[in-house]
């Protein structure tokens, strides 16, 4: 087994970690917009908001218990209870696998029984198309979900910085992929199955060296309890009243203008919230940094440094 860095090196590599992130995000957030606008106008760049918009809440189909099992398996982990540690990583594959398919074939269903394309007033795109870039962008979200459960490992073995980077380095990715897909006259379907094949690219390649190092834990199902699932469950779901409040603000309302006045007057809301949201994205920085290290303090005990590292934040 790989040994751990120490608490202080984790904490400078999370700290650059998201400051990376936060830049990334920001320079996203302005970049994008404009480039977008030009190229597609505000009319198809709408309907992608919109499109995109749609699949986010599958991300919150395995009710936040990949943030929790992340929590337990540092505990676990930290007091040298890998069985445990090793169980919670598999009873967060079960999870997040079962619900991500349930989540998915839901989708498809609601895809199929109603015109997405009519609902949000999309004439940029033929009904068919929107149909397909929903269900891809979906499929974008689920991988997003199982790699959560990466994440939980890599947050485990004290490599949280390093998750970090992925998912930063993957909207960076992400964001390039759609201008390209713009400047080279993409569909919105073509702009959807290249932003999947970057985010695969970039979470397989980032997985593949944390199993390799840490092999117990690798996606499986063996050692997945029911129970421990049950056990964990009320802290997920009060995890997630969070993330439900942030989706139902962000994408909620990108959703209800676009029904009600359409795929520009999404673009209009996108540019005012993206100047509003700048200054609270940048002061987001130690926070995320220091959870794991207080969660390996608890986890070793150490009362008196998980008491000076919080009252230090």
């Amino acid at each position: 087994m790989t040994p751990k860095a120490s608490l202080r090196s984790q904490f400078r590599l999370s700290v650059i970690a998201q400051i990376y992130s936060q830049a990334v995000a920001i320079g996203v957030q302005i970049l994008v917009f404009p480039a977008m606008i030009i190229l597609w106008g505000a009319d198809k760049y709408g309907a992608w908001l919109i499109i995109s918009a749609l699949p986010t809440y599958i991300g919150m189909a395995d009710l936040g218990f990949a943030q929790i099992a992340a929590t337990e398996m540092t505990l676990s982990v930290s007091r040298g209870d890998f069985d445990r540690a090793i169980a919670v990583n598999n009873s967060a594959w079960m999870l997040s696998c079962g619900m991500s398919a349930l989540i998915t074939l839901a989708l498809v269903i609601l895809c199929l029984l109603f015109s997405p394309a009519e609902l949000f007033k999309i004439k940029a795109e033929s009904g068919a198309d929107v149909v397909v870039a929903i269900i891809v962008m979906g499929l974008v979200a689920v991988a997003g979900l199982i790699h959560g459960v990466v994440g939980a490992s890599m947050r485990a073995v004290g490599l949280f910085w390093f998750f970090g980077l992925v998912r930063a380095t993957s909207i960076l990715l992400e964001s390039v992929a759609l201008i390209i897909a713009a400047y080279l006259h993409f569909s919105i379907t073509g702009a959807a199955c290249l932003i999947l094949l970057c985010r695969l690219v970039i979470f397989v390649g980032s997985a593949v060296p944390i199993y390799a190092m840490y092999p117990q834990y690798m996606p499986s199902f063996r050692r997945a309890d029911f129970r421990l699932v049950m056990s964990l469950l009320p802290s997920s779901t009060s995890f997630m009243s969070y993330s439900i409040s942030h989706s139902l603000n962000i994408q909620g309302a990108v959703l209800i203008v676009g029904a009600q006045l359409g795929p520009s007057a999404v673009v209009a809301l996108s540019s005012i919230r993206t100047l509003t949201r700048l200054g609270r994205m940048a002061v987001t920085i130690f926070i995320p940094a220091v959870e794991p290290i207080l969660a390996q303090l608890h986890g070793r005990g150490d009362a008196a440094g998980f008491r000076r590292v919080f009252f230090r934040l």
